[in-house]
């Protein structure tokens, strides 16, 4: 939400699309509430436990919020749920953010540990072999 706020300095409503079935979600919840009053944002729960209340959920937002929110992985990866977001987000002129998964789909923001490509470890073992060589053996 800090990245969200500081590209929009004026967000001061925002709806977390979160999934109450998710074991993960009231930890969560309370640390984004807790991070949406140090920015002076009042934050708005909404619950998506499935895709189908997906339309449901952005019509709460976008009538009580300058933004939206993922905060659930879970929400987000159902389906065409990232892109109905993205798509959704720009049309009714909300900020959003999400996971690095949401910015692919055509999200405004996206946070995360983007995934390694195939063959990483034997490349940076490889490189990381060569550097030690050369370190020894200048």
């Amino acid at each position: 939400m800090d990245i969200l706020k500081t590209a929009h300095p004026a967000l001061v409503r925002v709806g977390i699309l979160t999934n109450s079935q998710n074991t993960m979600t009231a930890s969560t919840n309370r640390t984004v509430e807790s991070l949406a009053q140090k920015l002076n944002v009042r934050a708005q729960i909404v619950d998506v436990r499935n895709p189908d209340e997906l339309d449901a959920a952005l019509a709460v937002v976008k009538a009580q919020n300058d933004g939206i929110v993922l905060s659930d992985e879970q929400v987000i990866s159902v389906g065409d749920s990232p892109r109905r977001i993205a798509d959704f987000a720009p049309r009714n002129r909300l900020s959003s953010s999400g996971f690095i998964d949401y910015a692919h789909t055509g999200g405004l923001i996206g946070y995360g540990v983007s995934p390694a490509p195939a063959g990483w470890e034997r490349e940076c073992s490889s490189e990381w072999a060569a550097r030690s060589v050369s370190r020894l053996h200048p």
